[in-house]
């Protein structure tokens, strides 16, 4: 692979020359407003400016986003968030010799007519950097570049379409066509054409991680201008962490391509380190969780997160207000001292008050981090049952096996099996078992070989069609998001190790993985109801299997497992959820807060040297950044105040929005705003406190058949409960209060029960169609302690509570609703079993009813 040597020649010769000899900016505005003139796709260019007016703090601000300047009369940098390409290279000319050019563009999207030549200067070497080349929609067409003698394109775009097609013509009407695909593992393609030579080959590339030393401008405790600093790259991708930000809720889709975009670039850059951290944990979340109404609920409740909030607001309005201050100064060195320490006092304030931030995002990923631990214990530990229960079941079938039928079943069986296992193991990033785990029943080396297999047995017996059905269905619909997500599992998981080494994530090798292609994504809500649909497949597969196959020695513990294996599916499913989610915000505070203090450790030492006017715009530069930063934290906590808006009232949609980066002004007027509605809110609940009762003798219970087997397993019993439920058919915004588990003829002295509700759930709208919400938040674990009665815990006073299942201080917490995935795990199972005869689960809950 070719590494961007050239590139590599130019900007370090250009490092080591002194500031004076350097690029020296070419700010005209009426040179790039020549850009505004160009014919881009006007619905794309309008996202651009409705981001671009709330980075427009002043004309400094600006620097985030644009560029335009020249080393000499040879090479030329320009640097937009959407640039059209022949406007840029028409404009770049204007400042180029006539012999060689060398030309950089750098942006979020680069568009063009297609079809149409782009005439480039003579022997130009054009370097695009780029998340997306595209043709402008309503001309379509190849890139068409005309050139004299040669011209080289190094097309730095990991994320270009597949067989891009471009057209180099030379003067004399000789053309090449040719179509473009960056490989796999390479960050982009680099492209010589000569005239009158054979055809280009496009080369691979790698990425160009010198480019982006300069992030870490302060690193060396030296401070040099920026004017003076080959940073259009780091620049680049900051202001596109601005842009995804901006458009996670609304179009995750666009923002999943800029995060991988910033991940590929930074990939293996230390100075890069802190914005690839970012990147990567949203992008995960946004693969993870496609559904925008999927809110992540902070734990504390949402009048504490409204003083939180009010109180970083202050900060953060009263650092805009300095440095705005600061940025605006002549360069006198008494005013500058004097703003820059009212500027540097506020950024070391915001730091103090933020560590809150980054203490409570630790504190809520330490939790997410057991839940997940909790639920793939629970998950390998129903997994592990399975060969054994399959070997059973095996022996089972052969001797039952006498007529061709029954040998049928058999080798079936032996291909769901292997099919399953192999399957399931995804589920926690694990290989599959082989064949010798369980004695080596499984005559199928892999899932093809099984499932030529299935195919035959399509048009048999009920029996056989059933868990033929069963297990193509875990094939299409779970067995490749699996592999996807274990993938992205271990990617988080490996960041963590570096990040808090002190958190284990059990489960997933700890290997370094390529992120998968961002349109590879994982629908979690989907996946999660896939769980739900296949136990439901493999319980239509059980109930047409005739009476005598029923009683096959194996048969019922086998299909059992199957039960259980998918409800703690769907509990790490939740469990991942909810860590993604937390994991996110962390790395979000983490990162920011690292980089406010180490820089103003540097900054403390160079408040006196601001006559010096590299020092000055260096200061200037810094403080800058921290102001992108604190407007980061505070949309960061207006996310969650409005979160926990949504979950507390319901609403799929919050009444104020607020575009990112905006002042804290805004932000201010919208959290009055939310506040009001949530207060008007309460007089429409009319919420009433209601206790509901879940039996396992019900008709409709959730517990499943083998409730009592799987209480005794250490995996505990994993069940769950849909929003259609018919025990809360007539409840909106059910929240739970209170929750006992009692076991009927229970002879223990105490019975100690665990009762988790996972950290993904649903709460139904407070409207008809009463439609379904979603919501990640904290795992909740309740312990219930009593000593049992022969009464009917629905009796008054029949037992004795030793510890209650309710929190202290319960409106602390944001509590969950029961539409959830479910797991309880008894204290001496064997014994407090042994003659039980019902489980009764009664859940106090705060409740709004409707009526239909």
């Amino acid at each position: 692979m070719v590494k961007f040597s050239k590139l590599g020649y130019l900007v370090a010769a250009a490092a080591t020359v002194f500031p004076s000899v350097f690029a020296a900016p070419l700010t005209s505005p009426k040179e790039l407003a020549t850009l505004h003139r160009r014919e881009n796709d006007p619905a794309l260019v309008e996202r651009y400016e409705t981001i671009l007016s709330n980075v427009e703090l002043n004309e400094y601000a600006k620097t985030l986003y644009e560029n335009f300047r020249s080393k000499d009369s040879k090479r030329i940098f320009l640097r937009k968030p959407y640039l059209d390409l022949a406007d840029a290279i028409e404009l770049v000319s204007l400042r180029l010799g006539t012999n060689s050019a060398e030309i950089y563009l750098y942006t979020d999207l680069l568009q063009f007519e297609g079809n149409k030549a782009i005439e480039m200067p003579q022997r130009t070497t054009l370097y695009l950097f780029a998340r997306e080349v595209s043709a402008i929609a309503s001309k379509p067409g190849p890139l068409v570049i005309k050139y004299t003698q040669s011209v080289v394109v190094f097309f730095a775009t990991p994320g270009l379409d597949e067989n891009f097609p471009v057209k180099f013509v030379d003067a004399k009407g000789g053309a090449h066509e040719m179509n473009i695909s960056i490989p796999k593992n390479s960050y982009g393609v680099v492209v010589e054409v000569v005239a009158g030579a054979a055809a280009p080959v496009a080369e691979p590339v790698s990425a160009p991680g010198f480019a982006l030393n300069s992030m870490d401008y302060m690193g060396d405790l030296s401070l040099t201008a920026e004017t003076f600093i080959e940073d259009d790259l780091p620049r680049l991708l900051q202001f596109q962490q601005v842009l995804a930000t901006a458009w996670r809720a609304t179009n995750p889709a666009l923002a999943i391509k800029i995060y991988d975009f910033i991940v590929k670039t930074a990939q293996g850059s230390t100075a890069a380190l802190p914005i690839y951290k970012q990147a990567v944990t949203s992008l995960s979340k946004l693969k993870m969780i496609s559904d925008p109404l999927q809110q992540y609920v902070p734990n504390l409740d949402i009048s504490q997160i409204k003083e939180v909030l009010d109180d970083h607001l202050a900060v953060a309005q009263t650092f805009e207000d300095s440095f705005n201050k600061f940025a605006k100064q002549q360069m006198s060195a008494e005013n500058a001292i004097s703003t820059a320490m009212d500027a540097f006092t506020n950024s070391k304030i915001a730091v103090e008050k933020y560590k809150f931030l980054e203490a409570q995002a630790k504190t809520r990923l330490e939790f997410a981090v057991q839940a997940m631990n909790d639920a793939i214990y629970n998950y390998k530990m129903t997994y592990n049952q399975l060969p054994l229960r399959l070997k059973t079941y095996q022996s089972g079938i052969a001797e039952y096996a006498t007529a061709q039928t029954g040998k049928l079943i058999l080798n079936i069986m032996m291909a769901v099996g292997t099919i399953v296992l192999t399957i399931g193991a995804g589920a926690i990033g694990a290989a599959a078992l082989p064949a010798s785990a369980v004695g080596g029943s499984l005559p199928f080396k892999d899932i093809s070989a099984a499932l030529k297999v299935i195919k035959t047995a399509e048009t048999t017996t009920d029996t056989v069609r059933g868990a033929v059905e069963s297990i193509r269905y875990m094939v299409d619909n779970i067995g490749r998001t699996l592999t996807t997500m274990a993938y992205t599992m271990t990617t988080l998981n490996t960041l963590l190790g570096t990040t808090v080494p002190s958190l284990k994530p059990d489960g997933f090798e700890v290997k370094t993985y390529d992120i998968p292609d961002p349109l590879d994504r994982v629908d979690m809500i989907n996946l999660s109801a896939s769980w739900d649909n296949w136990r439901v497949l493999n319980e239509l597969a059980w109930s047409k299997m005739p009476e005598a196959q029923k009683r096959i020695d194996g048969a019922s513990d086998y299909y059992a497992a199957l039960y259980s294996l998918s409800n703690n599916g769907k509990a790490v499913i939740a469990a991942q959820a909810a860590y993604i989610q937390v994991f996110d915000d962390y790395m979000e505070a983490s990162v920011n807060l690292q980089t406010a203090q180490s820089q103003n450790k540097v900054l403390q030492g160079a408040v006196s040297r601001l006559e010096d006017p590299l020092v000055y715009h260096t200061f200037k530069r810094a403080m800058f950044d921290r102001l992108i930063a604190v407007r980061s934290w505070v949309a960061v906590e207006f996310h969650d105040y409005v979160s926990a808006y949504q979950y507390y009232t319901l609403s799929s949609s919050p009444p104020a929005v607020v575009p990112v980066m905006s002042p804290a002004s805004y932000y201010s007027s919208a959290v009055a705003d939310l506040q009001s509605d949530a207060t008007n809110a309460q007089s429409s609940f009319r919420s009433q406190f209601q206790t509901f009762s879940l039996t396992s003798n019900d008709i409709n219970s959730v517990f499943g058949n083998n409730w009592r087997n799987d209480l005794k397993s250490l995996s505990g019993l994993t069940f769950s409960i849909p929003t259609n439920s018919t025990y809360f058919s007539s409840a909106s915004r059910v929240r739970v209060q209170r929750l006992r588990c009692y076991l009927i003829g229970a002879k223990a002295e105490e019975v100690r029960t665990t009762i988790t509700i996972s950290g993904s759930f649903e709460d139904k709208g407070l409207s008809y169609p009463y439609n379904p919400l979603k919501f990640v938040s904290d795992s909740t674990p309740l312990r219930f302690y009593y000593v049992p009665s022969r009464k009917d815990p629905n009796d008054p006073n029949p037992n004795l509570i030793r510890q209650d299942g309710s929190y202290a201080r319960q409106d602390v917490f944001m509590t969950p609703t029961p539409f959830a995935v479910w797991n309880i795990k008894l204290d001496n199972a064997e014994k407090v079993l042994e003659k039980v005869t019902k489980m009764v689960l009664l859940i106090t809950a705060e409740v709004s009813h409707h009526y239909i």
